[in-house]
């Protein structure tokens, strides 16, 4: 069989595209749902199948960010970052442009996340919530957030 130089371009490009596009959400199936008192339920999870569901990346390296969506009923869709921080690194939250959750290195999040519905979430509770240990953090542990985030519209999730 005759192999053309377009076809293996294709098949390589294909290859290497495959990992992105089938990367699914990086939350644990049995801890997908956080709860507001005032939006109720959102899923971390499920957005798209799983494909645009909340994502930790890099996979490995410290300090991290969030990536995709969460799902609230009530409220839409909640953006956490879309993965590109224009730094490369971390989400400088200082334009609509590059905006969204950091993990920092001690597991703390930080930075903003944005829904259409309800506006900003500040997930920079530790100077208000660390003495009662329920700031928002990552727990890699567990392999879940724990702690509160603020949005000024809906109050605590």
């Amino acid at each position: 069989m005759r192999r053309t130089p377009a076809a293996i371009s294709l098949l390589a490009l294909a290859a290497a595209c495959t990992p992105a596009l089938a990367q699914l959400s990086d939350i644990d199936p049995n801890h997908k749902y956080a709860w507001g008192e005032n939006i109720g339920w959102t899923n971390w999870r499920d957005a798209n199948g799983a494909a645009q569901g909340v994502r930790l990346l890099p996979a490995t390296n410290a300090p991290r960010f969030l990536a995709g969506f969460a799902w609230s009923e009530n409220c839409g869709w909640i953006n956490m970052g879309d993965g590109t921080p224009a730094n490369g690194t971390a989400y400088a939250n200082t334009t609509g442009a590059d905006h969204g959750v950091n993990i920092l290195g001690n597991n703390l999040l930080s930075g903003l996340a944005w829904g259409e519905n309800i506006g900003w979430i500040n997930f920079n509770t530790a100077p208000t919530l660390m003495a009662f240990g329920q700031e928002a953090r990552w727990d890699p542990a567990a392999g879940r957030f724990r702690g509160y985030a603020w949005g000024e519209n809906v109050g605590w999730i």
